[in-house]
């Protein structure tokens, strides 16, 4: 029995005076009025209504049971406007995880730009570079580097990520010359294990689109691409690393871009949540002030 929509048919029925009335305000049948109100009385084991051919009229324990039931009815009303609400008005905790760096450099602008315009989230932002699994941890929102593993979440593209092979200009004074990618076996490597190629460099060649493999034997390996880059910086050897760690140093010098002829694939960002449907305002506001960031700054 849907005791909600039979305790609203019952307050219609009064407020009416009559089923052939309330049947109309409610836009259903009589029958259907007479059998909520039936099913209505059968589950409180009590006759509610005197029915005559002329009129209805609350019995003794109706009367009583009235008011408490427009209360009820009131309440259950209000929390669910107040829901529909919550997820309407960006509101509330927003949780997001996303990768370290990344965040640090693209992320951290986005939280002002977003927090000025609606002030009634408070955000929670955890950066790391492991999985998180969205469901279980009770995140709203991941960014994530590369193509989407799990099926079952919604991924929104965002943009793409080029990664270049670096080195400082004090390294490159210091070793052999690189003139190709076999020239790499010869140097010391330096390598960001997020990368989910392992220990395999690959590239593609721009003008013949020959593929080419370098099978990594790094001295250092670190899982941020913040630090990658320091060492890079400090002259510790050659790496492959994401455009948003490095580009601003290859525009200033501090890091020179080899062998930009061969490209490294390039990786998907993303926006993922759990469901397409019912997005709050806050997710779905959050991922659109995110990506138009974005796209306004790879255009730079």
């Amino acid at each position: 029995m849907d005791r909600i929509t039979c305790m609203q048919v019952f307050t219609v029925v009064v407020k009416e005076k009559g089923f052939s009335a309330a049947a109309r305000k409610l836009g259903i049948s009589k029958v259907q009025v007479s059998n909520y109100i039936a099913q209505l009385e059968t589950e409180l084991g009590v006759r509610l209504l005197n029915r005559t051919t002329r009129q209805v009229s609350l019995t003794t324990t109706g009367f009583a049971y009235l008011e408490p039931c427009n209360n009820l009815l009131e309440g259950f009303n209000n929390l669910h406007h107040s829901v529909k609400e919550l997820h309407q008005t960006p509101q509330g905790q927003l949780k997001i995880t996303a990768p370290s760096t990344f965040a640090e450099i693209h992320l951290t602008p986005v939280l002002t730009i977003f927090k000025e315009k609606y002030p009634e989230v408070q955000i929670d932002l955890q950066l790391n570079d492991r999985y998180v699994d969205l469901i279980d941890e009770g995140y709203d929102l991941a960014i994530r580097i590369g193509k989407p593993q799990d099926s079952s979440l919604i991924a929104k593209p965002i943009g793409t990520i080029h990664s270049y092979l670096c080195a400082s200009p004090d390294y490159l004074k210091q070793h052999s010359e690189i003139k190709t990618l076999s020239d790499l076996h010869n140097h010391q490597l330096i390598a960001d294990t997020n990368y989910r190629s392992g220990k395999v460099w690959q590239f593609r060649h721009k003008e013949d689109g020959q593929c080419q493999s370098v099978e990594v034997n790094a001295g250092l390996n670190i899982n941020s691409a913040q630090a990658v880059r320091a060492l890079v910086l400090n002259g510790q050897g050659i790496s492959l690393c994401p455009d948003f760690a490095v580009k601003s140093h290859i525009e200033t010098g501090a890091i020179k871009h080899l062998l930009p002829e061969w490209q490294a694939p390039t990786m998907e960002i993303s926006a993922i949540y759990p469901s397409r449907q019912h997005v709050s305002a806050k997710v779905r506001l959050f991922i659109d002030e995110f990506s138009s960031y974005y796209q306004a700054q790879t255009k730079l």
